[in-house]
């Protein structure tokens, strides 16, 4: 067995034994489809895409486990290649109207748009149950829109705008409602607001991508630092809710010499559970004698000498230290 399944075993035990994860789980609906690997993902975004799948998608997971990167892997794979609108952020609902008139009948990814009132009434008006659904936008004035390479500048004044042929811009009076086939996908971190949009809750098909950490890794392999990654890897059991962007900033720290792990533990285990106390009197210089940590570690988390050793014993169980070659000397530190 290589030493990744082995890896693998080992962070999927109970990752309560030692009482130290914080909770970062986001808030899933009850009735949410859960799927834990990148390749089922990708299978229903190709569905979606394509026009087989649901016509409203919704795609739920904690930060920093490449959900959007993955989206658009599916989205412009060499098998499942499709011209799509992909929309980030805070946009607003004229804009998000503008860019679907202006990308007509194509696949809509909403990624981390925020649910306002007026976006999820077009939204119910996109995901309504017929292939062709009528988007309308209830301003009784005309909207106009300024363009120029692309139609990036909105105006939505009643004065008639010129034609700049200096620019090259122009102004565009766009209909009040269309005809649309464009399929939805929303991306987003917690569904609060979709449950509190009933009708819209209705129509959606919630996927939980929930994929274990040492699954993550496998698929950011590549953009992480290799000790980084293999720092992961072995400390996959205890830091299960890991995000990619804070492993990515520890290999920006590795390379300028910042104290990368220290900074990792500090993030993904609580310091007043038994580990993280003794994770943190073990680091700190002030303490050399074992009175000393066992009366700091008590402090810090209210547990006894015997919860100490305890916590020790099991860490070092999990993370055997290595042995030094023959004729090595290690540096001088009493013992726990």
């Amino acid at each position: 067995m290589s030493e990744a399944k082995v890896q693998m075993t080992v962070a999927k035990r109970d990752n309560d034994e030692l009482d130290i994860l914080r909770d970062a789980r986001a808030t899933q609906p009850s009735d949410a489809h859960r799927i834990t690997d990148y390749e089922m993902l990708k299978e229903y975004i190709a569905d979606w895409a394509n026009g087989t799948g649901h016509k409203f998608l919704v795609i739920l997971g904690r930060p920093g486990i490449l959900k959007s990167s993955s989206v658009r892997s599916a989205l412009t794979s060499k098998a499942h290649t499709r011209e799509h609108l992909w929309v980030n952020g805070n946009t607003g609902p004229l804009a998000l109207y503008r860019d679907i008139f202006f990308n007509n009948n194509r696949p809509t990814v909403l990624d981390d748009v925020k649910l306002t009132r007026p976006i999820e009434t077009l939204l119910l008006d996109m995901t309504d149950n017929y292939k062709r659904c009528t988007l309308r936008w209830s301003a009784a004035r005309a909207l106009k829109v300024t363009m120029d390479a692309d139609p990036s500048i909105i105006s939505d004044e009643d004065d008639e705008a010129e034609d700049d042929h200096e620019s090259g811009s122009v102004t565009i009076t766009l209909p009040t409602s269309f005809q649309t086939s464009s399929r939805v996908c929303w991306i987003t971190n917690d569904t609060a607001k979709l449950s509190d949009a009933v009708a819209l809750k209705d129509r959606s098909y919630v996927i939980e991508f929930d994929p274990p950490l040492i699954e993550v890794l496998e698929y950011a392999k590549e953009w992480l630092h290799p000790d980084v990654y293999a720092w992961a890897i072995q400390h996959a059991r205890l830091i299960p809710h890991a995000s990619v962007r804070d492993l990515g900033q520890a290999g920006v720290n590795l390379r300028t010499n910042k104290p990368w792990e220290k900074i990792l533990r500090e993030k993904y285990i609580n310091p007043r559970s038994p580990l993280g106390a003794y994770l943190s009197v073990r680091d700190d210089a002030r303490f050399q004698t074992n009175p000393e940590r066992i009366e700091r570690f008590t402090a810090l988390c209210g547990k006894s000498e015997r919860e100490y050793y305890r916590v020790v014993a099991e860490y070092r169980r999990i993370f055997p230290e290595k042995k030094l070659p023959r004729g090595a000397s290690a540096k001088k530190r009493k013992p726990d």
